[in-house]
């Protein structure tokens, strides 16, 4: 049997995948700067983060758990910032079609996914020189019955 984590995070990967954005996978999603800088280019990674027990139905556990997901975009400026912009606004259109996804189709695991929700966007981040990402944060409501 599986945790709760394992699945949603599995879950995100095959949403990520089913929206066919063309993005790639991130080796290192939690380090960013130790991806290879080939690698960051429109590229994706997620992870999780903290939770904790919230109330729910008897004989079950329920959590609000943190989880991200992070996009990178390469790009090389020449004389303005007009390709990073281009890059900072491709990023926040994929994460808003990633969002409305995971929140409508919970993760696609609705019988483990209560809600999704909560979600909060970091600023923009400098990998390096020519690498930028912004990661997504959001809360997974998902339950895990005692046996």
């Amino acid at each position: 049997m599986s945790s709760n984590q394992t699945l949603i995070l599995n879950a995100i990967e095959t949403r990520i995948t089913a929206l066919s954005l063309g993005r790639t996978k991130l080796k290192y999603s939690y380090d960013l700067e130790k991806n290879d800088k080939r690698a960051e280019t429109n590229a994706y990674g997620s992870g999780v983060g903290s939770g904790s027990s919230v109330p729910g139905t008897l004989k079950a556990v329920t959590m609000d758990q943190e989880f991200f997901v992070v996009l990178t975009e390469n790009y090389s400026n020449r004389s303005n910032d007009n390709k990073e912009t281009v890059g900072i606004k491709s990023i926040y259109d994929d994460l808003e079609v990633i969002y409305q996804d995971f929140v409508s189709s919970k993760l696609g695991i609705n019988s483990t996914v209560l809600l999704v929700s909560e979600v909060s966007l970091d600023e923009p981040e400098k990998i390096s020189e020519n690498s930028i990402s912004v990661k997504m944060r959001f809360i997974v409501k998902h339950r895990q019955p005692l046996t």
